[in-house]
């Protein structure tokens, strides 16, 4: 192995090290500067469902499930 090709290699293990603390870095100051002041002040304004995913307690969505004969042909020719 070459002079220059153990630098690089050492160099591409630093670099590495360094990318994922900058990432985990990066990642961390999005989350609590942007999001969570985001989520706070959504919850206090009151409309923190912006998805609109919380229903109202009630039957749901389920349908009944339909009787589906069990004779051989059916079992023959399943699609």
């Amino acid at each position: 192995m070459t002079p220059l090709a153990r630098l690089k290699s050492g160099w591409m293990r630093i670099a590495q090290r360094l990318g994922e603390v900058q990432t985990v870095v990066i990642l961390t100051l999005v989350y609590t500067m942007v999001i969570a002041p985001m989520a706070l002040l959504l919850r206090l304004v009151g409309c923190a469902d912006l998805l609109e995913m919380r229903q109202a307690r009630g039957d749901g969505f389920a349908l009944p499930k339909q009787q589906v004969p069990t004779d051989r042909e059916r079992c023959e020719r399943q699609f």
